[in-house]
């Protein structure tokens, strides 16, 4: 797998490797035996790995032996590879028949659980959106677990006809696909996995591979007598590639989709195929029994014998895919990924408009943004869909604060609210004020009444209102009406008088905006 700058493989020799991407190393970390297992990487950067040495180890990348490294002890050898829950909650299974959990914080303490299984675990679980654990068995049962209730009554179990040491893939739909021993592809549908949806593909040798999704739901395998199989959605054969039985070997390892649809896959030698079947290319690296991993940067990585080979192919990236390679992805995780929830989000005032902007989540596929005027942006305010960051929130009113949160879609729905965010335009000048006299009898007193009106254009109703009035000799004006209203009705107490009148409004937003006029009474 390729993480930023690093690459983490296991070894026979007992060693996980740290692999800088130019191919030197970085360090090693030494287990008590062979891993088969394959590492998987929790968010925080610390990687999870098996060894048959009956252990589970957690090892800090920055300090390999330092200490935040720890293990686990199972009762058996371990061959499966670590799944990471939503929560980090590491999932492996056992070759004493038992799959764990463990809290990667306290991994003896009380949230750590086991499920028996009737056999060796070799197969890796499987994580759905819903949190529930698949992981098949030596029992040759598909085991679904809650892992609130790991016994409880949403567990299930069902029965193939021979042991399972594929690991489960999980479609768009949720559909459940693994291979089994009996040679056949089963396609499991989680709420009613004996019901009218299940298929069973006979790929006619047992199916050892485990098995990914292409981007139109086929679904690709390879099965021990050395063919890559691809199934259609609804169970019928695509196309079978038959490797040359010159360089043939039982493919253990599982495909990996590129995101131009080339599919790569080792049995013996390495071969990648095109999405109709025929062969794209054929690489001479013998022995292997891998899966591969492919980099954005156009590189595939996979072991041979006892090295790791990066082979510069076609593809520059994994297929955007519910299940494209091993483990789901190049942390290998074991996850159907949850949306998550954007963060850093910032919203940059202009004129008319405001650009809205993000850290994408890891794992969202697409966002939302909603927004309204009012602060307390929920989902059923007015909402932008599919937008990219930056985006750029265009014709809005000067003068007014818009308020917005953003959400992030995966296969698994949509995430939670970011925090809101606002921005408030023309903040030098949000909406624009003039007054405007008018003459009239009034039934004052005073003679030469004249009413004053606060014009409003732009900002957020409702305004409050602040009048001034000044004169330039002494003799003042009288003011007939309240200072804090639209209007303004005065009159002069000597027929000279000469001075200003001038009125500050301020609207919702707390945005201010005012005029002034020279006045005099001859």
């Amino acid at each position: 797998m390729c993480i930023r700058d690093s690459l983490y493989v296991g070894s026979m020799d007992g060693n996980l490797y740290a692999i800088n991407t130019d191919g030197s190393l970085k360090w090693r970390y030494s287990t008590g035996d062979s891993i088969s297992s394959s590492p998987a990487v929790g968010r925080d950067g610390t990687i999870y790995v098996g060894s048959r040495d009956s252990n589970l180890y957690a090892i800090n990348p920055d300090e390999p032996d330092g200490p935040l490294t720890w293990h686990y002890a199972t009762g058996g050898p371990i061959w499966s590879s670590p799944a990471i829950g939503s929560d980090g909650t590491i999932y492996v299974g056992s070759d004493d028949s038992n799959l764990y959990a463990i809290n990667p914080e306290d991994p003896d303490g009380p949230q750590t659980w086991i499920y028996a299984t009737g056999g060796a675990i070799k197969s890796s679980p499987a994580i759905a959106c819903d949190g529930t654990i698949y992981v098949g068995s030596g029992d040759s049962h598909l085991h679904a677990i809650n892992p609130d209730e790991p016994d409880g009554p949403l567990t299930w179990t069902y029965d193939t006809g021979g042991l399972i040491v594929s690991s489960p893939a999980i479609g768009s739909d949720g559909t459940i696909y693994v291979g089994s021993r009996d040679s056949n592809l089963y396609a499991i549908n989680p709420d009613e996995p004996y019901g009218p949806l299940t298929w069973i593909y006979d790929a006619e040798s047992p199916v050892s591979s485990s098995p990914v999704v292409g981007s139109d739901g086929t679904i690709y395998v390879g099965s021990d007598d050395g063919n890559l199989q691809a199934v259609n959605p609804d169970g019928s054969q695509k196309w079978i590639y038959d490797f040359p039985l010159s360089t043939v070997d039982s493919p253990e390892s599982s495909p990996a989709i590129g995101n131009d649809g080339t599919i790569y896959l080792g049995a013996y030698d390495f071969f990648a195929v095109n999405p109709d079947g025929s062969l794209m290319q054929a690489y001479d690296l013998p022995s292997i029994n891998s899966s591969p991993s492919i980099g954005s940067n156009g590189v595939l990585y996979v072991s041979a014998v006892s090295k790791l080979v990066a082979l510069a192919v076609a593809s520059d990236g994994l297929a955007d895919t519910s299940w494209p390679m091993f483990r789901h992805d190049l942390k290998h995780r074991g996850r159907v990924p949850d949306a998550g929830i954007p963060a850093n989000v910032n919203a940059a005032s202009g004129d008319s408009q405001v650009v809205i902007s993000w850290d994408p989540s890891s794992d969202g596929s697409s966002y939302n943004i909603d927004w309204s005027t009012s602060p307390g942006v929920t989902a059923s305010d007015s909402r932008i869909s599919g937008a990219t960051s930056p985006y750029t929130h265009a014709g809005l009113t000067n003068g007014r604060t818009y308020y917005y949160t953003v959400t992030a879609e995966s296969i698994c729905g949509e995430g939670g609210l970011s925090d809101e965010v606002s921005a408030t335009l023309g903040i030098t000048g949000p909406y624009l004020v003039t007054i405007s006299p008018g003459d009239g009898p009034t039934g004052n007193l005073c003679p030469d009444t004249t009413v004053f009106t606060a014009n409003v254009t732009g900002g957020a109703a409702p305004y409050t209102y602040k009048w001034i009035v000044k004169d330039d000799e002494g003799a003042g004006f009288n003011t007939l009406s309240p200072v804090d209203e639209q209007t303004l009705e005065v009159c002069p107490w000597d027929s000279v008088t000469t001075g200003t009148i001038a009125v500050t409004v301020k609207d919702s937003d707390s945005f201010e905006a005012s005029d002034v006029i020279n006045v005099s009474a001859v």
